[in-house]
């Protein structure tokens, strides 16, 4: 905020009572039914995924991560496919 425009402190109340109605609703969703059901199938069925970045990827397998260069993993992928 540039200096001099102080909104007040009615405004910054607002502000942060947005953000905790945020969080409860993430919160709420996260409670749900649907949800639940979700994190079920994935844990059981041993879920895994992948990100990728310029300098590798990291699979990511029942809570751990495993990081690998970029180059290795194109090496490995070759050889498979």
């Amino acid at each position: 905020m540039k200096y001099g425009n102080d909104p007040g402190p009615l405004i910054e109340l607002e502000f942060w009572q947005n953000k905790a109605d945020n969080l409860n609703s993430i919160h709420e969703q996260l409670q749900s039914v649907e949800v639940k059901n979700i994190l079920r199938f994935l844990e059981g069925n041993k879920s895994t995924y992948n990100t990728i970045s310029v300098r590798g990827i990291t699979h990511f397998v029942q809570g751990e991560a495993i990081f690998q260069m970029i180059d290795e993993w194109e090496r490995e992928a070759k050889m498979f496919h």
